[in-house]
């Protein structure tokens, strides 16, 4: 776990540079429930509609943030025109702490998806392909997500911790739902000498049982989307368990009913509709069909952006698609892994749980629920990324195993070397990559430059620059900024 720290801390060594832009400015900077943590009632209490609404324990965090900066600096959130060096130090200084802790969360989701890459390869279904390699295996694929550059969107862009913490506390609930189950522990402590009656390993599964009930909860209460977890954790338990249902269920339910529950912590945020302007079916004339169809295309995107990771957008501002003959190729790619992945859970086939992994966690985002104020976001693809990410690993291992056996068993080791050194330059380039996105969050102006040239038509990353610039007093680079965008959108509505 040091490596894969080591490694993430490498890649995002530049990020405390940077500064809060957009959703930050409402969900942290002007956002009056994070000032103190006395009652913890009040940072429990979100502001409505902003990005942190109805996300308590996100906001709690925040607020813990806000006591862990320094004094003179934790209310200062923006320079300002013409701030002096003493501002722009406090804004940096306070900017760092929040950083520091988005890399910690970061840094811990790793080393836990660590743990449960190994444990699920280590299972009876999936000790099957790869034998006793499940460590280096889960070292490769771990090492690779956490430099991934399609993670900087929930790492570096500071609100968006909500995501990264949402998916540690859904790592951590599958971690221990495995361990609820794993009888390995009692194993390994027999064969040391030491001796464990069957009610004290009863006692430690059921300590593991109540953990991810504890962490499923805590995750209902970070981001909606944490909805698939106890799904996911029933799952896992087909797919990867060499045991008849009816007797999985019997020994699991508790389990099962546990984590059932916790979806009425997520009933009871969503009853009192906080976010009310930024999600709903059929709201700003954005209907579900249309929301599905144009999804078809944001999916296959963030397929290609996990395997081409540049470049990148914070802000894509997503065409929303006319028909499904606008995105027919993609929704063809979508379908196909769709259908394979049913058919692999119908027939329990354990690599069938990537698919589940990647589909399920994208599903409550990219279905029929539209998210008007953003159609295609970077930081969604946090956790399915680790599904992507563990099929090129294990795509890499057995072709080099295959050779492997089509040559002697001289060379054999030699092979085995390369596929390290091919997972060691795949680390080495996306955390490069990583680096340089991280660079462009050290300030609003590069941040937003960077959308224009990537997403030309993008009317808002136009208008968010101009601001900046209208600020500086580059009044003549702005006005050419706004007449592009109102080209723009002219265009726009004239092509609908």
């Amino acid at each position: 776990m040091l490596a894969i720290c080591v490694c993430g801390a490498a890649a995002y060594s530049n990020s405390f540079d940077g500064v809060f832009v957009l959703d930050d400015k409402t969900a942290i900077a002007a956002n009056p429930t994070i000032r103190t943590l006395r009652p913890v009632a009040t940072p429990l209490a979100p502001p409505r509609d902003t990005a942190v609404a109805g996300r308590p324990i996100a906001n709690l965090s925040f607020a813990i943030t806000y006591a862990l900066a320094p004094r003179d600096a934790r209310d200062v959130f923006a320079a300002g025109s013409g701030a002096d060096a003493a501002r722009l130090d406090r804004l940096q200084r306070n900017a760092w702490t929040y950083h520091a802790v988005n890399l910690g969360i970061h840094l811990a989701a790793a080393c836990v998806l660590f743990g449960v890459v190994r444990r699920t390869l280590s299972s009876t279904a999936g000790r099957e392909p790869v034998g006793n390699r499940a460590d280096v295996l889960g070292l490769a694929i771990a090492a690779i997500w956490v430099v991934h550059p399609l993670t900087t969107a929930a790492v570096t862009y500071i609100v968006q911790r909500v995501e990264a913490l949402a998916g540690l506390l859904y790592l951590v609930t599958m971690y221990c739902a495995i361990r609820a189950r794993d009888r390995l522990t009692d194993s390994a402590q027999r064969a040391r000498g030491t001796r464990r009656s069957e009610t004290s390993g009863e006692r430690g599964r059921t300590r593991w049982a109540i953990a991810a009930i504890a962490a499923c909860a805590l995750g209902m209460a970070t981001k909606e989307s944490f909805v698939t977890a106890p799904l996911m954790v029933v799952a896992w338990d087909w797919l990867m368990l060499r045991e008849p249902w009816r007797a999985m269920v019997a020994r699991r339910w508790p389990l099962y009913a546990g984590l059932a529950a916790t979806w009425m912590v997520l009933a009871a945020i969503l009853a009192a509709s906080p976010r009310s302007a930024s999600v709903g079916i059929g709201l700003h004339g954005v209907s579900s069909w249309t929301y599905l169809t144009t999804q078809a295309g944001v999916v296959a995107h963030y397929v290609r952006a996990a395997i081409v990771p540049w470049p990148l957008a914070l802000d894509y501002e997503w065409p929303l698609a006319a028909s499904v003959r606008d995105v027919l190729l993609p929704a063809a790619l979508v379908l196909t892994l769709a259908v394979a992945t049913l058919l692999g859970i119908i027939r329990r086939a354990p690599w069938s749980f990537a698919g589940v992994w990647f589909l399920l966690i994208l599903t409550p985002t990219s279905s029929v629920i539209p998210i008007v104020t953003e159609v295609a976001a970077d930081h969604r693809m946090y956790l399915p990324l680790a599904a992507v990410m563990a099929c090129v690993v294990l795509v890499l291992y057995r072709s080099a195993k295959s050779l492997a056996l089509h040559l002697s068993s001289v060379e054999s080791p030699a092979l085995h070397g390369a596929w390290r050194l091919a997972v060691a330059a795949i680390v080495v380039a996306l955390g490069a990559l990583t680096y340089a996105r991280n660079a462009e969050f050290a300030s609003e102006e590069r941040l937003y430059a960077a959308d224009v040239a990537r997403r030309p038509a993008n009317a808002r990353a136009r208008s968010n620059l101009a601001s900046i610039l209208i600020e500086q007093g580059r009044l003549a680079e702005a006005e050419t900024l706004l007449r592009e965008r109102a080209f723009a959108g002219r265009r726009a509505t004239s092509a609908a």
